[in-house]
């Protein structure tokens, strides 16, 4: 499996034409967005069950002021969704080979790279957080991206207590997604940590 991280602007220019699926990620401030929802249409080629919707803001906690942010129900709906593409369940032409899924929010920095990373993580499997933070980072090559803190920490939380079901990951331990992405940063790029114990700006 593959990841695309995507801007709103990228797709709305076309950029999600050719993958197998579609996360699209949106603020709740629930804006008119007609030249994004035909452009999602084009690159699901109208396919409900290869495009999933998500509705919440770039913040690092639960709300803040008028903001809300991701919760564990989305991120589990989000790795539900993956296997749903991978096993090509629901799909009108069955699984792909080597499934591509594009991931897009407001600037395709950090919600759609934190869902990406998950994405990857359950695709790679335990103990195997490098491989996807490797990914990740090879798909960035403009140096954009930094992953929504909360998103990483849902991530982390859910694979333990996804033990009872099929449909959600096999745990890999906690916090070593965000730990495994952590550790790869330079020194001096301390966003990442501050953002753990502060609130974020929305993008």
């Amino acid at each position: 499996m593959r990841v695309k991280v995507l801007s709103r602007r990228e797709v709305e220019a076309g950029s999600a034409e050719g993958a197998d699926a579609v996360i699209s990620i949106r603020p709740t401030s629930g804006v008119n967005e007609p030249e994004l929802a035909l452009a999602l249409a084009q690159a699901t080629r109208g396919e409900s069950a290869r495009l999933l919707r998500l509705t919440f803001d770039d913040i690092g906690m639960a709300t803040y002021g008028q903001l809300v942010g991701p919760t564990m129900d989305q991120v589990s709906e989000v790795i539900v969704f993956r296997r749903s593409i991978v096993d090509g369940r629901g799909l009108f032409d069955g699984p792909s080979a080597d499934p591509l899924i594009a991931v897009h929010c407001e600037l395709g920095r950090s919600r759609s790279a934190a869902v990406a990373l998950a994405l990857l993580a359950d695709h790679f499997g335990a103990a195997n957080e490098w491989e996807a933070v490797s990914a990740l980072m090879r798909v960035d090559a403009e140096g954009k991206i930094h992953p929504n803190p909360l998103v990483i920490s849902l991530a982390d939380a859910l694979w333990p207590s996804a033990q009872a079901s099929q449909d959600l990951p096999t745990p890999v331990g906690p916090q070593m997604i965000r730990l495994s992405w952590e550790s790869i940063q330079s020194p001096a790029t301390s966003l990442w940590k501050s953002c753990l114990s502060r609130p974020r700006a929305a993008r």
